[in-house]
Protein backbone atom coordinates (compact mmCIF):
# COMPACT_ATOMS: atom_id res chain seq x y z
CA UNK A 1 0.00 0.00 0.00
CA UNK A 2 2.87 2.08 0.80
CA UNK A 3 4.38 1.84 -2.50
CA UNK A 4 1.66 2.30 -4.43
CA UNK A 5 0.84 5.63 -2.55
CA UNK A 6 4.53 6.52 -3.59
CA UNK A 7 3.84 5.36 -7.04
CA UNK A 8 0.74 8.40 -6.96
CA UNK A 9 2.64 10.83 -6.02
CA UNK A 10 5.65 10.43 -7.68
CA UNK A 11 3.60 10.42 -11.20
CA UNK A 12 1.43 13.15 -9.81
CA UNK A 13 4.95 15.04 -9.49
CA UNK A 14 5.94 14.26 -12.81
CA UNK A 15 3.23 15.27 -14.49
CA UNK A 16 2.79 18.72 -12.38
CA UNK A 17 6.58 19.12 -13.73
CA UNK A 18 5.83 18.68 -17.51
CA UNK A 19 7.72 15.45 -17.47
CA UNK A 20 4.65 13.80 -19.06
CA UNK A 21 6.57 10.52 -20.28
CA UNK A 22 8.10 9.60 -17.51
CA UNK A 23 4.48 10.20 -15.68
CA UNK A 24 2.54 8.28 -18.25
CA UNK A 25 4.66 5.01 -17.79
CA UNK A 26 3.29 5.39 -14.00
CA UNK A 27 0.27 6.76 -14.53
CA UNK A 28 -0.73 3.19 -16.99
CA UNK A 29 0.63 0.77 -14.50
CA UNK A 30 -1.37 2.21 -11.77
CA UNK A 31 -4.53 2.32 -14.12
CA UNK A 32 -4.37 -1.35 -14.48
CA UNK A 33 -3.76 -2.08 -10.84
CA UNK A 34 -6.35 0.34 -9.35
CA UNK A 35 -8.95 1.22 -12.27
CA UNK A 36 -8.65 4.56 -9.81
CA UNK A 37 -10.43 7.52 -11.44
CA UNK A 38 -7.45 10.20 -10.16
CA UNK A 39 -5.12 8.03 -11.60
CA UNK A 40 -7.56 7.49 -15.05
CA UNK A 41 -7.53 11.36 -15.20
CA UNK A 42 -3.69 11.64 -14.94
CA UNK A 43 -3.13 8.68 -17.32
CA UNK A 44 -5.68 10.63 -19.94
CA UNK A 45 -3.65 14.12 -19.00
CA UNK A 46 -0.64 12.70 -20.56
CA UNK A 47 -1.96 11.10 -23.43
CA UNK A 48 -3.33 14.31 -24.38
CA UNK A 49 -0.27 16.25 -23.81
CA UNK A 50 1.97 13.55 -25.44
CA UNK A 51 -0.35 13.72 -28.74
CA UNK A 52 -0.91 9.78 -28.33
CA UNK A 53 -4.59 10.82 -29.94
CA UNK A 54 -5.03 7.49 -31.07
CA UNK A 55 -5.38 5.94 -27.51
CA UNK A 56 -6.46 8.91 -25.96
CA UNK A 57 -9.51 8.97 -27.72
CA UNK A 58 -10.45 5.38 -27.52
CA UNK A 59 -9.15 5.84 -23.53
CA UNK A 60 -11.46 8.98 -23.15
CA UNK A 61 -14.54 6.84 -24.33
CA UNK A 62 -14.56 3.96 -21.78
CA UNK A 63 -13.51 6.96 -19.14
CA UNK A 64 -16.31 9.16 -19.53
CA UNK A 65 -18.28 6.20 -19.12
CA UNK A 66 -17.02 4.75 -15.81
CA UNK A 67 -16.56 8.27 -14.23
CA UNK A 68 -19.11 10.72 -15.82
CA UNK A 69 -19.64 13.07 -13.36
CA UNK A 70 -16.03 13.06 -12.24
CA UNK A 71 -14.75 16.72 -13.30
CA UNK A 72 -11.12 16.25 -13.90
CA UNK A 73 -12.58 12.85 -15.89
CA UNK A 74 -14.61 15.01 -17.74
CA UNK A 75 -12.81 17.68 -18.92
CA UNK A 76 -9.86 15.60 -19.57
CA UNK A 77 -12.30 13.83 -22.06
CA UNK A 78 -13.51 17.02 -23.50
CA UNK A 79 -10.08 18.28 -24.54
CA UNK A 80 -9.04 14.95 -26.04
CA UNK A 81 -11.84 15.45 -28.02
CA UNK A 82 -10.96 18.82 -29.03
CA UNK A 83 -7.55 18.46 -29.79
CA UNK A 84 -7.41 15.04 -31.32
CA UNK A 85 -10.80 15.33 -33.10
CA UNK A 86 -11.83 18.48 -33.51
CA UNK A 87 -8.68 20.25 -34.02
CA UNK A 88 -7.48 17.11 -36.49
CA UNK A 89 -10.42 17.38 -39.01
CA UNK A 90 -9.11 19.41 -42.52
CA UNK A 91 -10.69 21.88 -44.18
CA UNK A 92 -12.44 19.68 -46.79
CA UNK A 93 -14.48 17.20 -43.87
CA UNK A 94 -18.56 17.48 -43.98
CA UNK A 95 -20.11 20.19 -41.80
CA UNK A 96 -22.33 16.79 -40.89
CA UNK A 97 -19.16 15.17 -39.05
CA UNK A 98 -18.12 18.46 -37.37
CA UNK A 99 -21.75 18.88 -35.79
CA UNK A 100 -21.26 15.38 -35.20
CA UNK A 101 -18.20 15.67 -33.06
CA UNK A 102 -19.24 19.19 -31.49
CA UNK A 103 -22.74 17.64 -30.39
CA UNK A 104 -20.56 15.03 -28.35
CA UNK A 105 -18.34 17.08 -26.81
CA UNK A 106 -21.46 19.65 -26.58
CA UNK A 107 -23.16 17.08 -24.15
CA UNK A 108 -20.75 16.93 -21.84
CA UNK A 109 -20.76 20.85 -20.37
CA UNK A 110 -17.62 22.42 -21.56
CA UNK A 111 -16.98 25.04 -19.56
CA UNK A 112 -16.06 28.45 -21.20
CA UNK A 113 -12.93 27.94 -23.25
CA UNK A 114 -13.97 24.53 -24.30
CA UNK A 115 -17.13 25.83 -25.33
CA UNK A 116 -16.04 28.23 -27.67
CA UNK A 117 -13.38 26.73 -29.27
CA UNK A 118 -16.10 23.89 -30.05
CA UNK A 119 -19.34 26.54 -31.21
CA UNK A 120 -16.61 28.51 -33.45
CA UNK A 121 -15.81 25.55 -34.81
CA UNK A 122 -19.10 24.55 -36.49
CA UNK A 123 -20.00 28.03 -36.94
CA UNK A 124 -16.88 28.54 -39.95
CA UNK A 125 -17.58 25.41 -40.81
CA UNK A 126 -21.11 25.87 -41.78
CA UNK A 127 -20.43 29.93 -42.76
CA UNK A 128 -18.07 28.46 -45.60
CA UNK A 129 -21.39 26.05 -46.65
CA UNK A 130 -23.73 29.17 -46.49
CA UNK A 131 -25.63 27.10 -43.87
CA UNK A 132 -27.33 29.18 -41.95
CA UNK A 133 -29.59 27.56 -40.37
CA UNK A 134 -27.07 25.63 -38.35
CA UNK A 135 -25.12 28.91 -37.51
CA UNK A 136 -28.41 29.95 -35.82
CA UNK A 137 -28.75 26.91 -34.35
CA UNK A 138 -25.17 26.78 -32.75
CA UNK A 139 -24.97 30.56 -32.21
CA UNK A 140 -27.62 30.78 -29.28
CA UNK A 141 -25.33 27.57 -27.33
CA UNK A 142 -23.07 30.07 -26.31
CA UNK A 143 -23.38 33.79 -23.87
CA UNK A 144 -21.78 36.32 -25.79
CA UNK A 145 -20.99 37.87 -22.24
CA UNK A 146 -18.77 34.90 -21.83
CA UNK A 147 -16.36 35.29 -24.77
CA UNK A 148 -13.89 37.87 -24.98
CA UNK A 149 -13.72 41.87 -26.00
CA UNK A 150 -9.68 41.92 -26.61
CA UNK A 151 -9.45 42.16 -30.12
CA UNK A 152 -7.29 39.30 -31.80
CA UNK A 153 -3.56 39.89 -32.87
CA UNK A 154 -2.47 38.17 -36.55
CA UNK A 155 0.68 37.44 -37.49
CA UNK A 156 2.26 40.77 -38.30
CA UNK A 157 0.90 42.24 -34.92
CA UNK A 158 -2.60 43.68 -36.69
CA UNK A 159 -5.44 44.05 -34.51
CA UNK A 160 -8.78 42.59 -36.02
CA UNK A 161 -12.14 40.81 -34.42
CA UNK A 162 -12.95 39.64 -31.04
CA UNK A 163 -14.49 36.83 -30.10
CA UNK A 164 -17.59 38.72 -28.98
CA UNK A 165 -17.24 41.31 -31.93
CA UNK A 166 -17.33 38.01 -34.13
CA UNK A 167 -20.44 36.18 -32.23
CA UNK A 168 -22.56 39.37 -33.08
CA UNK A 169 -21.64 39.41 -36.34
CA UNK A 170 -22.77 35.54 -36.79
CA UNK A 171 -26.07 36.42 -34.69
CA UNK A 172 -26.60 39.22 -37.20
CA UNK A 173 -25.33 37.60 -40.21
CA UNK A 174 -28.02 34.46 -39.36
CA UNK A 175 -31.29 36.86 -38.19
CA UNK A 176 -31.46 37.97 -41.91
CA UNK A 177 -31.14 34.99 -43.09
CA UNK A 178 -33.89 33.78 -41.56
CA UNK A 179 -35.72 36.89 -42.48
CA UNK A 180 -35.68 38.20 -38.68
CA UNK A 181 -34.37 41.80 -40.23
CA UNK A 182 -36.27 43.77 -37.45
CA UNK A 183 -34.11 42.26 -34.49
CA UNK A 184 -30.76 42.31 -36.65
CA UNK A 185 -31.27 46.41 -36.74
CA UNK A 186 -31.81 45.99 -33.07
CA UNK A 187 -29.04 44.54 -32.28
CA UNK A 188 -26.53 46.18 -34.28
CA UNK A 189 -27.82 49.57 -32.67
CA UNK A 190 -27.56 47.92 -29.32
CA UNK A 191 -23.74 47.20 -29.83
CA UNK A 192 -22.47 49.66 -32.67
CA UNK A 193 -20.66 51.52 -30.18
CA UNK A 194 -18.91 48.50 -28.43
CA UNK A 195 -16.48 47.47 -31.59
CA UNK A 196 -15.55 51.00 -33.33
CA UNK A 197 -13.02 48.87 -35.41
CA UNK A 198 -15.80 47.04 -36.94
CA UNK A 199 -18.27 49.48 -37.09
CA UNK A 200 -18.55 49.91 -40.82
CA UNK A 201 -19.48 45.61 -41.00
CA UNK A 202 -22.28 45.96 -38.56
CA UNK A 203 -23.33 49.54 -40.44
CA UNK A 204 -23.51 47.42 -43.21
CA UNK A 205 -25.61 44.73 -41.85
CA UNK A 206 -28.07 47.62 -40.93
CA UNK A 207 -28.14 48.38 -44.50
CA UNK A 208 -28.70 45.41 -45.33
CA UNK A 209 -31.20 44.40 -42.66
CA UNK A 210 -33.37 47.79 -44.39
CA UNK A 211 -33.20 46.38 -47.95
CA UNK A 212 -34.69 43.55 -46.88
CA UNK A 213 -37.72 44.73 -45.01
CA UNK A 214 -38.33 47.18 -48.15
CA UNK A 215 -36.95 50.21 -46.39
CA UNK A 216 -34.80 51.10 -49.41
CA UNK A 217 -34.53 54.61 -48.67
CA UNK A 218 -33.07 54.45 -45.11
CA UNK A 219 -30.53 51.05 -46.74
CA UNK A 220 -29.81 53.58 -49.44
CA UNK A 221 -28.80 56.74 -47.05
CA UNK A 222 -26.55 54.13 -44.94
CA UNK A 223 -24.46 52.78 -48.14
CA UNK A 224 -24.26 55.92 -49.11
CA UNK A 225 -22.06 56.94 -46.20
CA UNK A 226 -19.93 53.79 -46.24
CA UNK A 227 -19.47 54.38 -49.77
CA UNK A 228 -18.46 57.74 -49.89
CA UNK A 229 -14.96 56.71 -47.85
CA UNK A 230 -11.88 56.38 -49.19
CA UNK A 231 -11.60 53.37 -51.42
CA UNK A 232 -14.95 51.47 -50.59
CA UNK A 233 -15.01 48.28 -51.28
CA UNK A 234 -16.42 46.25 -54.39
CA UNK A 235 -18.65 44.36 -52.43
CA UNK A 236 -20.18 47.38 -50.40
CA UNK A 237 -20.45 49.71 -53.97
CA UNK A 238 -22.32 45.89 -55.53
CA UNK A 239 -24.64 45.77 -52.42
CA UNK A 240 -25.80 49.68 -52.92
CA UNK A 241 -26.00 49.49 -56.54
CA UNK A 242 -28.62 46.55 -55.67
CA UNK A 243 -30.84 48.90 -53.64
CA UNK A 244 -30.34 51.64 -55.77
CA UNK A 245 -31.96 49.83 -58.82
CA UNK A 246 -34.65 48.62 -56.38
CA UNK A 247 -35.34 51.76 -56.25
CA UNK A 248 -35.78 52.54 -59.60
CA UNK A 249 -32.80 54.61 -60.30
CA UNK A 250 -31.56 52.03 -62.78
CA UNK A 251 -28.93 54.24 -64.47
CA UNK A 252 -27.25 54.67 -61.13
CA UNK A 253 -27.09 51.61 -59.96
CA UNK A 254 -25.24 50.55 -63.42
CA UNK A 255 -22.52 52.78 -62.47
CA UNK A 256 -22.31 52.14 -58.90
CA UNK A 257 -22.09 48.61 -60.53
CA UNK A 258 -19.72 49.59 -62.97
CA UNK A 259 -17.65 51.38 -59.84
CA UNK A 260 -17.31 48.10 -57.88
CA UNK A 261 -16.29 46.13 -60.79
CA UNK A 262 -13.45 48.21 -61.48
CA UNK A 263 -12.77 47.85 -57.85
CA UNK A 264 -12.48 44.17 -57.81
CA UNK A 265 -9.73 41.73 -59.33
CA UNK A 266 -10.51 38.18 -58.45
CA UNK A 267 -12.40 36.36 -61.72
CA UNK A 268 -15.49 35.04 -59.26
CA UNK A 269 -16.58 38.17 -57.89
CA UNK A 270 -16.23 39.80 -61.71
CA UNK A 271 -18.65 37.02 -62.79
CA UNK A 272 -20.90 37.96 -60.14
CA UNK A 273 -20.95 41.17 -61.04
CA UNK A 274 -21.49 40.94 -64.46
CA UNK A 275 -24.72 38.64 -63.90
CA UNK A 276 -25.96 41.46 -61.94
CA UNK A 277 -25.27 44.18 -64.87
CA UNK A 278 -26.88 41.76 -67.02
CA UNK A 279 -29.60 41.19 -65.13
CA UNK A 280 -30.02 45.33 -64.55
CA UNK A 281 -29.71 45.83 -68.40
CA UNK A 282 -32.08 43.41 -69.10
CA UNK A 283 -34.77 45.56 -67.27
CA UNK A 284 -33.56 48.61 -68.57
CA UNK A 285 -37.06 50.12 -70.77
CA UNK A 286 -36.29 53.51 -73.42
Amino acid sequence: MTDLREQKQKANELRKAGNFEEALILYRNLWKETGDKFDGAGFLHCLRKLELFDEAITFADELIVRYPDFNWCRNEVIWTYIQGRLDKINEEESLERIVEIANRIMSLNPEDLAAKLTVFKVLKSAKASNDWETINEWIVRIDPNSLSTEPMTDSSGRKGWSDQSLWYNYRINGLIEKGDAKEAINIVDEILERFPKQRKFFLRLKALANHHLGNFSESEKIYQNLCSGYKPDWWMIHEYAKVVKDIGRREDALKLMYQAASRSSKLESMVSLFVDWNAMQGTWTI
